[in-house]
C-alpha cells in the first residue's frame, strides 16, 4: 500500500508541476520573448522526468516505473511533438538501462503516436486523445504485471491510480487552456479599451475647435469686414488647434508637455475671445480676474484646451443667465486659478468620479474631458480639484508651478 501511495505521489508531482510552471510563465508572458514559455515547459517536463528517473534508477524504487509516461502524456496533450519524441527516446533508455521490457515500451510509444497522429489528423478532441491513451496505459500495466506473475490486486490499484493520473491531467490541461484564453480575452478588451480611450479622447478634443468654429461662423456679418478679418483669424487659430490635437494623438501612450515661458494674461485673453460665443448664446455673465505680469513655464496650446474645456463644462451647467468668475494670482512658486460657476452643481458620485474616464451624465459626453485636462495639469507639475454643492454651484481650482 505504501508504494501505491508513493507512485501516486509521483504521479500528482509529475502533473502538477509542469502545468503549474508552464501557467506561471504564460501569465508573464508579456515580460519574456516570444517563445520563451514553451521552452519553460519543455524544461519542466524533462526536470519532472529526472525526477522520476533518480527514483526508480537510482534509489530503485521500480513501482514509480508508470511515472514515466506522465511527461509524454503531457507533451501530447500540449501538442508538443518534438518535446514527447525526447522525452520517448530519453524514457525508452532509462526502462532499457533498468532491464525492463525495453520493447514492449517501444510499442507503447508507437501506440502513443499513432493515437496522436489519429487525434490530430481527424481532428478529434483532447477528451479523444485522453481515452485512447488510458487504454494504452492500462494494456501495458496488464501486460507488466502478466510477464512478472505479480500481485494481480495490486495491478487492480495501479490502474486506478494511474487513471486518476490520465485524467487529472486531461482536467487540469483543459483548465490550464480556460484561464490562458481567459487571460487572452482580458489582454485584447484592455488594448480595445485602450484604442477606444484615445478614440474618444480625439473625438472630444477635435470636438472642442470645431464648436468655436460653428459658433463665430453663426456671428459672420459679411458686410462688417472688420469682423470678419477678426473672425478668420480665430477660425484658423482654431484649425490649428484641431490639427495639433490629432498631432498629439497619433501616439497612443504619448502626451507632449512641451514647456516654454508663456504670458499668462496674454493666454486668458486668447481664451476669452475663444468661449464668447458660448457666453453670448446663453446670455452668461463672465468675470476674468488675473494679477498683471504673470510669466509661466507652460504648455500654451495644452492649457488653453484644458481652460476651454472647464470654461465649457461651467457654462453647459449654467442656466441662462448665469454667471462665471476666474481669478489667478502668484506666489513666488505656484500660480492659483480658480474657475467658479452658479450652476446645478453635482452629487457626492458625480464629485467622486469626475475624473473616471467614461464617467458621464452627459446625453452626448464621453466622459474623457476631465480625464484628459487632469493628464495636461499633472503632465506640468500641478493639481486639479473640483469642489461643488448640489444645485448651488461648482469651483474648480488648479495649481501650476511657475
Amino acid at each position: 500500500m505504501n508504494n501505491l501511495f508513493s507512485a501516486f505521489l509521483f504521479n500528482v508531482v509529475s502533473i502538477v508541476f509542469p502545468t503549474l510552471i508552464y501557467m506561471i510563465f504564460f501569465s508573464f508572458k508579456d515580460h519574456f520573448k516570444d517563445g520563451e514559455n514553451d521552452v519553460a515547459l519543455d524544461i519542466c517536463l524533462i526536470f519532472s522526468l529526472f525526477i522520476i528517473y533518480y527514483f526508480c534508477f537510482i534509489i530503485k524504487v521500480d513501482d514509480n516505473l508508470f511515472s514515466l509516461f506522465i511527461p509524454i502524456l503531457i507533451a501530447f496533450i500540449f501538442n508538443k511533438v518534438r518535446t514527447s519524441i525526447l522525452i520517448s527516446f530519453i524514457c525508452y533508455f532509462i526502462i532499457y538501462e533498468m532491464g525492463h521490457f525495453g520493447f514492449y515500451f517501444f510499442i507503447l510509444l508507437a501506440l502513443y503516436f499513432l493515437i496522436y497522429y489519429i487525434y490530430y489528423k481527424r481532428n478529434k478532441t483532447k477528451l479523444f486523445l485522453t481515452n485512447c491513451f488510458s487504454i494504452a496505459t492500462i494494456l501495458f500495466i496488464i501486460l507488466y504485471y502478466f510477464i512478472n506473475n505479480l500481485d494481480y490486486l495490486d495491478c487492480i490499484f495501479y490502474i486506478f491510480i494511474y487513471l486518476i493520473s490520465i485524467y487529472t491531467i486531461y482536467f487540469l490541461i483543459n483548465k490550464a487552456n480556460n484561464i490562458i484564453n481567459l487571460y487572452n480575452s482580458l489582454k485584447d478588451i484592455e488594448d480595445n479599451k485602450i484604442l477606444k480611450t484615445t478614440i474618444f479622447k480625439v473625438t472630444h478634443e477635435i470636438k472642442n475647435p470645431l464648436a468655436v468654429m460653428k459658433g463665430y461662423l453663426s456671428l459672420f456679418d459679411i458686410n462688417d469686414k472688420v469682423k470678419i478679418k477678426k473672425y478668420v483669424n480665430i477660425l484658423k487659430t482654431e484649425v490649428d488647434n484641431a490639427l495639433l490635437v490629432l498631432k498629439d494623438f497619433s501616439d497612443i501612450n504619448n502626451l507632449n508637455i512641451n514647456k516654454q515661458e508663456i504670458d499668462f494674461n496674454k493666454l486668458l485673453l486668447e481664451i476669452k475671445e475663444t468661449v464668447f460665443p458660448f457666453f453670448n448664446d446663453k446670455s452668461i455673465s463672465y468675470l476674468f480676474k488675473s494679477e498683471d505680469d504673470i510669466i509661466i513655464n507652460a504648455d500654451y496650446d495644452k492649457l488653453k484646451q484644458v481652460f476651454i474645456n472647464l470654461i465649457k463644462n461651467s457654462i453647459e451647467a449654467c442656466d441662462k443667465y448665469g454667471k462665471i468668475e476666474l481669478n489667478s494670482y502668484k506666489t513666488d512658486k505656484y500660480l492659483f486659478l480658480s474657475i467658479k460657476d452658479n450652476g446645478c452643481g453635482m452629487d457626492k458620485d458625480m464629485l467622486d468620479n469626475i475624473f473616471t474616464p467614461f464617467y458621464t451624465k452627459k446625453k452626448y459626453g464621453t466622459g474623457l474631458g476631465l480625464c484628459l485636462s487632469k493628464e495636461i495639469i499633472e503632465g506640468h507639475g500641478g493639481s486639479i480639484k473640483y469642489f461643488s454643492t448640489l444645485g448651488k454651484s461648482t469651483t474648480v481650482k488648479i495649481i501650476l508651478p511657475i
